[in-house]
């Protein structure tokens, strides 16, 4: 009876304050930046990009350096993934700076409704408070936001959110930052591979004022795969929407595919592939079926020595 109590004040708490699901950052929108805050620009992002991804790196950057050195090539990117209501990792992205890494944030807005909730202005000064320490590290951030929106598996995406609130989502979110002075963040609009029972991409894509490079997740999960039907049809599928640069912001080679026997077809395809930046490595260890490998080259010593020699002809 107490908890059924307890449970009833909170309940009539929430409903009170409209906040409780993040105590931090209040809805109600903040004042506006000061016009007297001066953008920040940074150097323009890698032209070619080498780019690594483990959920450790957080933890520590030493982690970073480890793969470097078993490959004899420092990453120019180094990506994480941050939760709704988590603020960017100064700390980190100052790590990957003094690294010769850019930080790759993809903001993912976990909730009910959440896109709605966006373009409302319940987040604002949530999002406020992440421009203003965007703004405040000065480096060069790529940022992705909402990614993989033709899939169904996330609840910013098909089938969850219509693709009209998600372009005025993804717009409120970009201005938020620029009015900020954001001029050193590139936004990355993050698409899934294409395949059969997903969304078509034209009507998720929020123009091209909002959007500076695309970002492809794809990933070898069969033998028979090769860079051409692992990318090309997406990046076909690209080309016909914008002339932005492309970037494979996820991709992985599982065991069933062959780790060190398809790394150099990676590397040679991106090479010969015009307007492409280059890729992000995803050196997770996952256990979940095809989709889910053991993506992880750490200890595969002729992957290491493949990802190397790749990564050393790509870069020059």
């Amino acid at each position: 009876m107490r908890v059924r109590v307890i449970a009833a004040v909170l309940a009539i708490g929430c409903a009170t304050l409209s906040a409780c699901a993040s105590p931090a950052y209040p809805w109600a929108a903040p004042p506006e930046p000061s016009p007297s805050a001066k953008p920040v620009t940074a150097p323009r992002p890698p032209a070619k990009v080498v780019g690594i991804y483990n959920h450790d790196f957080l933890k520590s950057y030493r982690l970073v350096k480890k793969f470097a050195k078993a490959v004899g090539v420092r990453p120019n990117v180094v990506m994480y993934f941050s939760g709704w209501h988590t603020l960017f990792k100064t700390r980190f992205a100052n790590n990957a700076r003094k690294n010769g890494a850019v930080p790759f944030v993809e903001m993912q807005p976990f909730g009910y409704r959440i896109m709605a909730k966006i373009v409302a202005g319940r987040f604002d000064i949530y999002l406020r408070k992440y421009a203003e320490e965007v703004h405040s590290y000065r480096g060069r951030v790529l940022i992705g936001f909402a990614h993989e929106m033709n899939g169904n598996w996330y609840p910013w995406g098909a089938t969850h959110t219509t693709p009209k609130v998600f372009r005025k989502a993804w717009r409120h979110v970009v201005n938020i930052f620029r009015k900020s002075g954001d001029l050193n963040v590139t936004w990355l609009w993050v698409i899934n591979g294409l395949a059969p029972g997903e969304a078509p991409i034209r009507p998720w894509w929020p123009g091209s004022k909002y959007v500076d490079w695309v970002g492809v997740d794809a990933y070898y999960v069969r033998s028979a795969q090769v860079f051409s039907n692992v990318f090309e049809p997406t990046f076909a599928a690209v080309r016909k929407l914008t002339k932005k640069p492309i970037l494979i912001a996820e991709t992985g080679i599982g065991p069933a595919a062959g780790q060190a026997a398809k790394l150099p077809d990676l590397f040679a395809g991106v090479e010969r592939t015009k307007n492409l930046r280059g890729f992000v490595y995803f050196d997770q260890y996952q256990n979940r079926g095809t989709y889910h490998q053991n993506w992880q080259i750490d200890n595969d010593p002729l992957a290491l020595a493949a990802f190397g020699k790749g990564a050393k002809h790509y870069l020059g």
